[in-house]
């Protein structure tokens, strides 16, 4: 751990963070829905539509995933921030 309690909780946040997007990257029904989409399961006007609507919602679940891997960065910048600030200031 730091010395900044902030710190801190700024690097558990990321952990959590990243362990999220991990599960969401590796959840079944992100690929095991779409292999799935044939003609014989599928719901709604067309099976084309279906398994577009699919994809798209895999996409969705991608992208949140990297979104969250963004955020848990930034909380690391600003750990790393606040570790060196903290440094100065005890150096003082």
């Amino acid at each position: 751990m730091s010395t900044s309690p902030t710190a801190d909780h700024l690097q558990l946040r990321a952990r959590s963070l990243r362990t999220l997007a991990v599960e969401l990257r590796h959840l079944e029904v992100v690929t095991l829905a779409i292999a799935a989409a044939t003609a014989d399961t599928w719901m709604g006007p067309s099976p084309t539509r279906c398994a577009d609507a699919l994809r798209s919602r895999r996409i969705g679940l991608l992208d949140q995933a990297d979104e969250l891997v963004r955020t848990a960065q930034r909380f690391e910048r600003q750990a790393a921030d606040l570790v060196t600030v903290a440094g100065r200031l005890a150096a003082r």
